[in-house]
């Protein structure tokens, strides 16, 4: 299995173990599959689900930014991961002058 350190070398630690660990890969895995077969069935719009508290972090976001926090934006090193944390860098950059 695959192991995630924190910015201090820690290891990640699940709430609730055994598949919640693995959760993550899973929901990734299922929106990639809906988006190949949706793309091999030619359909144009695809219901993607919104990722779990996502509200929560909007929240978490806002205030940060109002209190001027400092925010640290992490992306993984594939094609979406580095894609998204650009742009929300980008964003804070030039919307909230965060930076």
């Amino acid at each position: 299995m695959l192991q995630t350190l924190s910015l201090r070398g820690r290891k990640w630690q699940a709430r609730h173990g055994g598949i919640w660990e693995q959760l993550p890969l899973m929901s990734a895995a299922n929106i990639c599959s809906t988006l190949t077969a949706s793309r091999c069935l030619g359909e144009t719009s695809v219901k993607i689900p919104s990722p779990p508290d996502l509200a929560r972090a909007v929240e978490r976001i806002r205030y940060a930014v109002e209190t001027k926090e400092h925010v640290g934006i992490f992306g993984d090193y594939d094609c979406d991961g580095i894609t998204a944390a650009a742009q929300m860098v980008r964003y804070f950059e030039r919307r909230l002058r965060a930076f």
